[in-house]
């Protein structure tokens, strides 16, 4: 928007006139910092409603990725030509030694440890670069190394920290269904070791990871797929420990986000292709415990929410979007769909009492007698329990009867 006085243009207003990619929000404060293909960076107040900062980088400098480290000190943008900068979140101008043009290609995601000492990005060429900060003055920010460890797009880079410790752990999940993790601390400059790399799917693509909350006595990172599913992996083994039910809205899961709440609530964030969803923690596969409605009917781009869970923001197209979160609907919705096995006999074709379930149970009670052995003519035992030999040829005979 622009004012002609005195024979003068004066510029009054310049907004997104190009798809915003790269979102994020401030962790201490009520910030939220959007940048698009424009090369447009602002600053907005999502409570006052009012912009803080804005910093153009002008034609040709789209803005792909944006990331606050943890404490709110710093902003990491990441360019289309592979270019990083790290600014002062304040000023938003370049800090010394905060240029890194190691990418050729387009910056998809950044990331900061839990102790804002190591910056990490990936880019379009399934490279992951790693960034250290330094106590020197004159460079307070120094170039570590790169490693293309995957053969496919990577779709997840995420921190976590080592158990027992304060060590920060790095690690990237690709399409080619590796989990990479790299050895950080002995790392040196142009050499960024790999220090285990695990296949975690055989047939299903992985879409995105998260940490998932400390409500368990083991340690899990969350996966989603392709195929609907949710994994829980061991942090530390990295073996898959349980598989459940995720969203089912259409199309599969692209981001999932960890809303934190009081009193040890704890729910998922999600989006799918043009929807935004959330789910009830712990999971259990159970489908009334996730809701979701229209996002952007142009394809939601990103989601990210604000440091006390209580907004989340999703861009689309050229538009951000920001929500409020009422986890007591959600609840409610839940409380609803029943209690028990209720919710999950609905999953079967005709419900309960359907030919699909009579089916399951008679393959139940058959798994016990093949394990007593068929020809045998002593009394039988049946119990609720099948032996764990026979849970294989169970589950492949229910999936055949599901098919």
């Amino acid at each position: 928007m622009y004012q002609h006085k005195q024979n003068k243009v004066e510029k009054l207003l310049q907004e997104h006139d190009n798809v915003i990619q790269a979102i994020d929000s401030h962790p201490v404060s009520d910030y939220i910092a959007i940048g698009s293909y424009c090369g447009l960076l602002k600053i907005w107040d999502y409570i006052e409603k009012k912009e803080i900062n804005t910093r153009a980088f002008g034609e040709g400098n789209e803005i792909t990725a944006l990331c606050y480290d943890k404490v709110g000190e710093f902003l990491a943008v990441g360019f289309y030509d592979g270019t990083i900068l790290v600014l002062d979140s304040v000023s938003l101008e370049t800090i010394s030694g905060g240029e890194f043009s190691y990418a050729k290609a387009r910056i998809t995601q950044l990331a900061f440890s839990h102790d804002s000492i190591f910056l990490a990005a990936t880019d379009h060429d399934d490279t992951t670069t790693l960034i250290k900060r330094t106590s020197d003055s004159n460079s307070e920010w120094s170039y570590i190394g790169r490693n293309k460890a995957h053969y496919k797009s990577i779709v997840n880079i995420i921190f976590g920290i080592a158990l027992d410790s304060n060590v920060p752990r790095l690690l990237t999940l690709g399409k080619d269904r590796n989990l990479v993790e790299y050895d950080i601390l002995n790392s040196t400059e142009d050499n960024l070791i790999v220090m285990s790399t695990d296949k975690i799917e055989q047939s299903a693509t992985p879409v995105s990871c998260a940490w998932y909350p400390p409500i368990n006595k083991e340690h899990f990172l969350l996966i989603a797929n392709s195929e609907y599913k949710y994994k829980l992996l061991n942090a530390t083994t990295k073996r898959c420990r349980r598989t459940l039910l995720g969203p089912t809205h259409g199309s599969f899961i692209q981001k999932i986000v960890n809303l934190g709440y009081p009193e040890d609530k704890h729910y998922l964030a999600f989006i799918t292709e043009d929807k935004i969803g959330m789910t009830i923690l712990p999971l259990d596969g159970n489908p009334h415990n996730t809701t979701a409605l229209l996002a952007h009917c142009d394809g939601t781009n990103n989601l990210v929410a604000c440091p006390r869970s209580k907004y989340l923001f999703t861009v689309g197209g050229k538009v951000c979007r920001m929500w409020e979160v009422n986890p007591e609907v959600l609840h409610a919705t839940a409380a609803l769909g029943g209690t028990g096995l209720v919710p999950f006999y609905e999953l079967l074709e005709g419900g309960k009492d359907g030919p699909l379930a009579k089916e399951m149970e008679e393959y139940f009670y058959y798994s016990q007698m093949r394990y007593q052995s068929v020809a045998t003519t002593e009394h039988r035992k049946v119990g609720k329990y099948v032996h764990l030999e026979e849970v294989p040829k169970h589950h492949a005979s229910s999936w055949l009867l599901s098919n």
